[in-house]
């Protein structure tokens, strides 16, 4: 058998260790990616998740191979601003994490997997032109000639034809100012930066540090962004957002896959899905959507259930995200009162999250409140979050009794929930 793995951007490389650390020698795993495409270039704040891939795949070792990614460590994630006080989110379980240079991620994985995974991990270079589903497998057609393959997972980047994905309603950024400081950073966290038009990220790398102005730009024009990111680094705007004179600005939307697997073409990376990048969801994502693979590769799950997984993972990451909004911060701005309105409307008709609030009710009578449905977290994490955004819908269970049975009676009926 033969895996295609189209892309070589973060979840392309992350596909690939992944896969050589899941799938037995007989099946290869070819990478294929076109070395003209550049690459966005940004740090990037990883998860626990990601070092087990790497450990798995590469035989990461965080005293030895720090470097080589200009990698920092990550204990969880400090939000700024938010609310009147900040705090800080640890990672899930008392994990560790690292931020990365996401050009020296491909050198290094690449690199790693080549040298442990002879016998199953191989390289191609060139332009994938077209994709063509057979009835067993797919042809790819690389710079002019066609080359058959079992499966091909496909992360290649955001689809220009959106008819096949759903649109996230409930998130309210869709643009973005990279700006790099040529310093190393020396925090251990990422940056998590209310600002009046949205929120900011701040990755430190052991060169440099890097940080993502996220607003909207049918409420915030990019002049305003820029003014008020020259503000907050005490700089004048010519020098925000800007690299070998270019700008360094990107235009998204937060999006998911109707179907991530048809025709033995597997989407990943943002081909499959993409949200905001708050607590780094989208690597989380990556890894969760190719461990479903990997289980259809061993005849656990059909094709059918993967994509239903897929789209129940998505909506309650959606939610999920719409859960750190809803309350907004501490900025009574155009932005935050549509963030928090959009936000709100997607949990009050959210059935993931009546569940939780009702299990998580049940489960803390019984003297187990971390041990309630967790709604993509972990209870712990589900039950710190709701504590530190003074929401106390899982914390203080008893002040919300009424709510919480009204919906346990109407758990199935769609109901309005009032928050």
């Amino acid at each position: 058998m033969k895996i295609a793995v189209l892309g070589a951007g973060s979840a392309g490389v992350i596909t690939s260790a992944q896969l050589c650390a899941n799938v037995p020698n007989r099946i290869k795993i070819v990478n294929i990616h076109d070395p003209n495409i550049p690459m966005f270039q940004i740090g990037e704040s990883t998860n626990s998740g990601f070092i087990t891939v790497l450990e798995q795949a590469c035989g990461f070792e965080f005293m030895e191979d720090l470097h080589e990614m200009d990698s920092t460590l990550k204990f969880g994630n400090k939000f700024i601003n938010w609310r009147d006080k900040d705090w800080f989110n640890p990672l899930l379980d008392g994990g560790v994490a690292i931020h990365i240079n996401n050009f020296k991620l491909k050198e290094y994985v690449f690199k790693k997997c080549l040298e442990r995974w002879p016998n199953k991990f191989s390289l191609m270079q060139g332009k994938v032109t077209e994709l063509e589903s057979l009835d067993r497998g797919v042809n790819i057609t690389i710079d002019g000639r066609t080359e058959y393959f079992d499966f091909v997972i496909d992360t290649r980047g955001a689809p220009t034809d959106w008819d096949q994905y759903h649109i996230a309603e409930g998130i309210s950024i869709n643009s973005g100012i990279i700006h790099t400081v040529e310093e190393p950073g020396d925090w251990q966290y990422t940056e998590h930066v209310a600002t009046k038009n949205g929120w900011m990220f701040g990755v430190p790398l052991t060169t440099r540090h890097t940080h993502g102005y996220l607003y909207n730009n049918t409420i915030t024009t990019r002049e305003e962004a820029v003014e008020d990111m020259a503000r907050i680094f005490n700089t004048t705007p010519d020098k925000i957002g800007r690299k070998e004179g270019k700008p360094t600005d990107y235009y998204f939307k937060s999006y998911y896959a109707k179907k991530v697997f048809e025709g033995n073409i597997l989407k990943n990376g943002n081909r499959a899905i993409f949200f905001e990048p708050i607590t780094a969801t989208g690597i989380y994502f990556y890894i969760y959507v190719n461990y479903l693979f990997i289980d259809f590769l061993k005849g656990n799950i059909p094709v059918e259930e993967l994509n239903a997984k897929f789209i129940d993972y998505a909506v309650q990451l959606e939610h999920l995200i719409c859960f750190f909004y809803h309350g907004g911060s501490t900025y009574d701005s155009p932005f935050w009162q549509m963030a928090k309105e959009r936000s709100t409307k997607v949990i009050m008709h959210s059935p993931h999250f009546r569940r939780a609030l009702v299990d998580c009710f049940r489960k803390g009578q019984d003297g187990l409140p971390h041990f309630a449905e967790n709604w993509v977290f972990s209870g712990y994490h589900l039950h710190l979050i709701d504590k530190k955004f003074g929401y106390n819908y899982f914390t203080d269970p008893e002040k919300n009794k009424k709510t919480i049975e009204a919906i346990d009676r109407n758990l199935n009926t769609g109901g309005r929930m009032i928050l």
